[in-house]
């Protein structure tokens, strides 16, 4: 009786075992499928929504980079995980929704659906030739201002105009996306310069956020403002300010002067004004 209680042990565990190889055989496959750039859309009805993936392994996990241009700058690029089942369905998330797609090895595609959407949105991806190399650079920064050191990239485009803009972000101490902001991939397409850079006291920015003045964020552009001057490169230097933004290029002006101000959905009372307001 120990004996066929052992065998029934030894007999489940290489089920489990056999299974366990199967699946990690099959994702292995699978991921070697995926790698790589693939282009697609969602489809609605009669309507398409254009998008392009990239599938990567990182920490041996499968990830997708989406990118849906169109709707940049606010929105439009997602790093998300993939997951592989047992019946080698494909499973992410978009920003439509959580899709689940099926590979044809043979033709290179990728086909399903977004679930539970009504009416139902469809999904086709096909492998492509990645697109050109990239006309720009993106290079990591530090940027000393008084004690604190700010942490950013640079965006140049390699055919450059002579205008650069320096991206400066509204309240809130969460580190923003520097190396992959949207705003500074539309205006590098242009030949803009954009230097995008984390608040004080975020990402890898040192200094305190919580208790930063406007003043001090004031003087951290004029930082960022000489750092760009060094190169000796630009006739314009300006400023897009987003939300509370709009305050900290106003301020910037006291103490440096800008070529041009762009706000996007700025404050257009003082400080005392909308803060009581929001109470």
């Amino acid at each position: 009786m120990l004996y066929r209680t052992l065998s029934d042990i030894v007999i489940s565990i290489s089920i489990v075992f056999f299974y366990s190889t199967l699946l990690i055989s099959q994702s292995t496959h699978l991921n070697s499928h995926l790698s790589g750039y693939w282009k697609g859309a969602f489809i609605k009805g009669n309507s398409i929504q254009s998008i392009d993936m990239t599938f990567f392994e990182e920490d041996n996990n499968l990830m997708s980079l989406q990118e849906i241009e169109d709707w940049y700058p606010v929105f439009g690029e997602f790093e998300i995980p993939v997951k592989i089942d047992s019946t080698e369905n494909i499973v992410f998330n978009t920003g439509l929704g959580k899709v689940k797609v099926k590979l044809d090895s043979n033709y290179y595609e990728l086909s399903g659906q977004i679930e539970n959407t009504n009416p139902t949105i469809y999904v086709h991806l096909k492998k492509s030739i990645p697109p050109p190399s990239p006309a720009y650079t993106v290079e990591e920064i530090n940027i000393p201002s008084g004690d604190i050191t700010l942490a950013g990239h640079l965006h140049k485009p390699l055919s450059m105009s002579k205008n650069a803009i320096i991206l400066v972000t509204g309240r809130g101490c969460y580190p923003v996306s520097t190396k992959y902001n949207l705003y500074a991939k539309i205006l590098r397409k242009y030949g803009i310069t954009v230097l995008a850079y984390r608040k004080r006291g975020t990402g890898a920015s040192t200094g305190d956020c919580i208790s930063a003045t406007i003043e001090d964020l004031a003087q951290d552009v004029v930082s960022v403002k000489n750092y760009l001057l060094e190169d000796g490169e630009y006739e314009n230097i300006g400023v897009i300010g987003s939300s509370a933004g709009g305050w900290v290029m106003a301020k910037t002006l006291e103490y440096t002067p800008l070529d041009f101000l762009i706000g996007i959905v700025g404050p257009s009372t003082s400080v005392y004004d909308q803060q009581m307001q929001s109470m």
